[in-house]
């Protein structure tokens, strides 16, 4: 099976270029999101992407004088990287990652994919990426945020999506193909215009400080619990 094969029937007439376009957000903003995860390919010279897009972190990489190359299932997107001069290959990922070396690559990105993917694909997958990244260097697995129930609502937007991971199944499956050194770490935040109002305490009589503290706690709860980071990411060193 593979990543084409698990998508659902209706992706053969579904253009995801202009899905994303309209419904993940602009090219420019995703590069903005992606900037803080730089940093860990800093020097390397051969980063795999998986499921590249649009290409956004393959220009990164690039501008970072990393050396990276990425795969996609998605022919309109392998088409707009090649004209964007960026090195890509239409392929899905448990096909590639079989053909290549082990322990020839120095760094794995894998953003909004994971989501995408059936299970038994899914663990096939992370083993075969412990196989082939070199010792001492990272995977990085970015992905919709299921403990946010504004990010779960939104989740069903795109008809590809198979299931949200919750974080410590994700950090559960890498250790289990000896990724050490997991953590996971939550961005994306919604905006404060579209949380929960607290009250304004300031100036208010003594008496009446204990009940807005206790409201002002359960808001803070009730906004993590509603309106939490709208995504995580988790990452993983060889």
């Amino acid at each position: 099976q593979n990543l084409e094969a698990s998508a659902s029937t209706y992706d053969a007439n579904l253009n995801y270029f202009l899905f994303e376009e309209r419904f993940r957000g602009s090219r420019a903003d995703i590069k903005q999101r992606q900037t803080a995860f730089v940093h860990y390919f800093d020097s390397c010279k051969n980063v795999l992407d998986i499921g590249c897009g649009r290409g956004e972190f393959l220009e990164l990489l690039q501008s970072n004088s990393i050396g990276g190359h990425g795969i996609d299932a998605d022919e309109n997107m392998i088409d707009f990287c090649a004209s964007k001069g960026l090195n890509v290959e239409m392929i899905d990922a448990i096909s590639y990652l079989e053909k290549i070396e082990d322990k020839s690559l120095d760094g794995i990105f894998i953003d909004q994919v994971v989501e995408h993917l059936e299970p038994d694909y899914l663990i096939r997958m992370l083993q075969l990426c412990y196989k082939k990244l070199n010792f001492g260097y990272y995977i990085l697995i970015e992905t919709v945020n299921p403990l946010s129930v504004i990010s779960f609502v939104n989740f069903y937007i795109d008809l590809s999506h198979k299931k949200p991971i919750h974080p410590e199944t994700l950090k559960f499956l890498l250790a289990s193909v000896n990724f050490r050194e997991i953590c996971a770490n939550f961005f994306s935040p919604v905006p404060d215009e579209m949380r929960l109002r607290k009250i304004n305490i300031e100036g208010a009589e003594e008496k009446d400080r204990h009940s807005m503290d206790v409201y002002n706690h359960n808001i803070d709860k009730l906004n993590d619990l509603l309106y939490g980071a709208q995504d995580y990411v988790v990452i993983g060193k060889k």
